[in-house]
């Protein structure tokens, strides 16, 4: 539309399965160069004994610096299932920050309200803490160190036969992006 709002439409088969047809809509909003507010509606069926899901996505970024970038993101869905509707919602926040030409810091945190287990499979609330260290080993190469800490309001996460309400994890990643120009 223009340089400011951006609005798409969109059919796909399914949202995590090959399954109805569902309607997406987006719109972009960029009001000043350091902001942008994005907003995502889908609604559709999933599987054959669903209604018809709905979920809403918004997303805002604010660039403070050059260096220093803040994300907001906030998500609510619902589905009618055998004539009951069940939803959850979840909300997060995020900060990267771009120390040198080479190396990154950024952070995440993640709170998925799962009211009716319908995500899950467990009534619960679980949050998630995420620190990352990214570094530009050389041209379109990344290196990354994650560290993760997940926790519920229920037994959940499992260590050995038993499921805790907590785990850590670390995890070391290389990432390497090409671009494919037929």
């Amino acid at each position: 539309c223009s340089e400011k709002l951006a609005l798409a439409a969109f059919f796909v088969n399914g949202w995590n399965n090959a399954g109805g047809k569902t309607l997406g809509l987006q719109a972009a909003l960029k009001p000043h160069a350091a902001l942008s507010i994005v907003q995502n509606v889908m609604a559709g069926p999933e599987q054959a004994d669903d209604s018809g899901r709905f979920l809403s996505d918004t997303i805002v970024t604010w660039t403070v610096t050059p260096s220093l970038s803040l994300m907001a993101n906030y998500d609510y869905g619902r589905v009618r299932l055998a004539g009951d509707t069940v939803s959850w919602s979840g909300v997060a926040a995020y900060a990267r920050l771009q120390v040198t030409n080479g190396w990154a810091l950024a952070s995440r945190f993640v709170r998925l309200h799962d009211r009716d287990g319908f995500m899950t499979g467990t009534q619960q609330t679980v949050k998630e803490l995420t620190l990352t260290s990214e570094y530009k080993a050389g041209g379109a190469l990344l290196a990354r160190l994650e560290y993760r800490r997940d926790f519920s309001d229920q037994p959940y996460f499992l260590r050995g036969e038993d499921k805790v309400r907590s785990q850590n994890t670390v995890t070391v990643g290389l990432v390497y992006g090409f671009a494919f120009n037929p």
